[in-house]
């Protein structure tokens, strides 16, 4: 899959320097340990890493495979974070409502699900380093000519329903300005483009490390789609929340994103999903 890699920044590939209450994705299955080399986990410390739950998943980032085994590229950078930083994380899906503040309460110790690092959320929360750069309004069509926000305003538009996204705040202000005047909130990505597959939107929204993952999976000779990237939105960074008071863990975070950008193990992660 390599239509993304021209848009992101070169920087993540040489390395150095969107309410949902889902029952169905809270993790009654087993959870995913990191392995330990020397065989001895007991000695590890345990991190409590806290997915945010979406009822189909969150392809390509994090989500349960057939099997129900975690896959995807924030899995895979956590995993390897926890091997290099000598912790067990224990992972479990949760529901967004009341997350931050079980986190503030310490049930869990870290939460992840392209959160973009933002100045309000340094305010109350430390937040890692940048782990992805991507584009908040990415467009999926059956319409090669849809490339900007600014053409969907008459046509029928699914978005995930998440009011934590970048997204959800530019869709409501084009709602308010009218800008955008058919718009339906889905509980997943994948349900908002399954509308635009099953031809009961025109047209789906996400960010650039979804959308073009599922063009290139479900894209067809016979009915193709395409996606675009509307530039008039910056890009913004996604991190890893944790709380203020867990500065030796943040410092093990970056430290391990930092060498992992430096030996090139990031960079194939990358590859592998995107």
């Amino acid at each position: 899959m390599k239509k993304i890699l021209c848009v992101l920044p070169l920087f993540w590939l040489l390395g150095g320097c969107g309410n949902t209450n889902d029952n169905h994705a809270n993790a009654n299955h087993a959870n995913h340990e990191t392995a330990n080399t020397d065989g001895q986990q007991d000695k590890l410390t345990e991190v409590k890493v806290a997915f945010i739950a979406s009822e189909t998943g969150n392809e390509p980032l994090n989500f349960r495979d057939e099997r129900g085994d975690l896959q995807g590229f924030e899995y895979d950078v956590l995993q390897e974070i926890a091997k290099r930083s000598h912790h067990h994380f224990v992972y479990s899906y949760q529901p967004r409502q009341n997350l931050f503040e079980s986190l503030a309460d310490n049930k869990f110790d870290m939460i992840v699900g392209s959160i973009a690092i933002t100045d309000d959320r340094r305010k109350q929360y430390a937040m890692s380093n940048p782990y992805l750069e991507v584009y908040p309004v990415t467009i999926i069509s059956k319409d090669k000519d849809i490339k900007t926000l600014h053409q969907l305003k008459d046509k029928h538009v699914a978005i995930k329903d998440s009011s934590m996204d970048t997204l959800y705040d530019i869709v409501t202000q084009k709602k308010q300005e009218e800008e955008l005047n058919d718009v339906q909130y889905m509980r997943s990505d994948w349900l908002a483009v399954q509308s635009v597959l099953s031809n009961k939107a025109e047209a789906a929204i996400s960010d650039s490390s979804v959308i073009p993952y599922y063009v290139e999976k479900y894209s067809e000779k016979k009915s193709p789609l395409y996606f675009a990237i509307d530039y008039d939105y910056p890009q913004e960074l996604y991190g890893f929340v944790l709380n203020k008071s867990d500065s030796q863990l943040l410092e093990e975070v970056n430290a391990s994103l930092a060498d992992m950008k430096a030996d090139g193990t990031y960079q194939s992660i990358y590859k592998k999903w995107f």
